[in-house]
Parts: structure tokens; C-alpha cells; sequence
């Protein structure tokens, strides 16, 4: 577990999508690579994702019922890979 473990992680022990994601992404400003992904497997993603809906001014919105359902989909099947790889 972490410094400052989220309720998920401290009552059950899991990680979800964001543990570890603060270190990952110091570690992937610092160039260490490796870390970054020891971290979590999705840091070194972050940014440059970060970047480019703000460079192309595409910024995701979940305006819709399927948007949200796709959302926490997605966030479950993540915090899943996080467990799994991490």
C-alpha cells in the first residue's frame, strides 16, 4: 500500500486505477521510465493523453447514461490491470 492509501486500498487492500499515480507521474517527469510503471502501469500515459486534449481542445465530457456506464466500466477493468500488473 501506499503513503496515503485510498478507502478501497485500506479496507480491503486493493489497489484501484489511481494508486500509485501521483509517484508515476513524478517518476515519468523525471524520465525514469521504469519506475514510473512500477508505480502504475498507466503514469507514463497521463501526461501525454493530458497533453493532447489540451493541445486539441477535445476534452472528454460524460454527458450520457452509456458515457458513465463505459466510464466505470472502463475504471473497474483498469483498477483490475492495476492489481494484476502492479
Amino acid at each position: 500500500m501506499g503513503l496515503s492509501p485510498s478507502p478501497i486500498e485500506y479496507i480491503f487492500g486493493i489497489k484501484s486505477f489511481f494508486s500509485g499515480m501521483t509517484e508515476g507521474v513524478h517518476q515519468f517527469i523525471r524520465m525514469n521510465l521504469k519506475a514510473s510503471a512500477e508505480a502504475n502501469i498507466f503514469a507514463p500515459l497521463i501526461l501525454p493523453l493530458t497533453a493532447y486534449f489540451l493541445l486539441s481542445w477535445k476534452i472528454p465530457k460524460i454527458d450520457t447514461k452509456k458515457k458513465e456506464y463505459l466510464f466505470f466500466g472502463l475504471f473497474i477493468v483498469l483498477s483490475a490491470a492495476v492489481n494484476i500488473f502492479n
